[in-house]
């Protein structure tokens, strides 16, 4: 089933100067999500109906640059626009968000509380996510032993997990598949030391910004992770790896 994730980056209120001007502002923002953008820049002005002041919502200009200094236009942000905008560690570079003054129009703010009026700026990224963030990376039946062992790129926070179950002759849809609880389950950092072991069968760990930054050297290049899977019979197993997003 899919859930529509909302990431808010930025989401700050703003008051005018002594002027009742709400002056330009430039903010940084870090997006790293993909999905529908949407940005608020709105604020609250007095203005004179009948010979009385009212406040009303008025919108604000507004310009987003890409981490190239570009300016982005597009009303979504895929995983390839990301992509481009990497630092030599994996990480998305900062965003810019700049805000244009407001001074032409009625601001009628000594008639005004100043505390009344206020600017809102907002953006956020809306993400249509699937429970699963892809397809199983693994999904194979083998023999473990000797040993089974698989290298892999680990570049976003989420969760690893990894099961291994006992091989069925006739699929059971509603029956859960059973654990191959003795066999061994290890994983390695990218430098060769172990990092963690599975139990029972299992291994699931949450993947964390420090485990991403292990991922690559000083120049960017990619330094993979590993895991080895062994067990003493000889059956078939059916291995299963999915990386769930948090």
């Amino acid at each position: 089933m899919a859930r529509l994730i909302k990431h808010e980056f930025l989401n700050t209120p703003e008051l005018p100067n002594s002027q009742g001007v709400y002056i330009k502002r430039t903010y940084p923002v870090k997006i790293n999500r993909v999905g529908e953008v949407r940005i608020i820049a709105n604020a609250i002005v007095g203005i004179v109906v009948d010979d009385k002041v009212k406040l009303s919502t008025v919108n604000c200009g507004w310009t987003l640059f890409d981490p190239l200094g570009n300016e982005f236009k597009k009303k979504t942000i895929s995983m390839s626009d990301l992509n481009k905008y990497r630092d030599l560690q994996g990480f998305i570079r900062p965003w810019k968000l700049e805000v244009s003054e407001l001074r032409n129009l009625p601001l009628y703010w000594d008639r005004v509380r100043l505390s009344r009026l206020t600017q809102s700026i907002s953006v956020e990224v809306f993400e249509n996510l699937e429970n699963l963030s892809a397809p199983p990376l693994i999904n194979k039946k083998t023999r473990l032993n000797p040993g089974f062992e698989i290298s892999f790129d680990l570049y976003r926070c989420g969760n690893l997990k990894l099961k291994v179950t006992e091989k069925s002759s006739i699929p059971m849809p509603f029956i859960p598949e059973k654990l191959v609880k003795s066999c061994r389950i290890r994983l390695f950092k990218p430098d060769g030391n172990l990092f963690e072991e599975g139990q029972n069968g299992e291994l699931n760990i949450a993947v964390t910004p420090q485990m991403i930054r292990w991922s690559r050297d000083n120049n960017g290049k990619v330094k993979k992770w590993k895991i080895i899977i062994h067990d003493e019979s000889d059956k078939e197993r059916k291995i299963l790896r999915r990386f769930m997003i948090l």
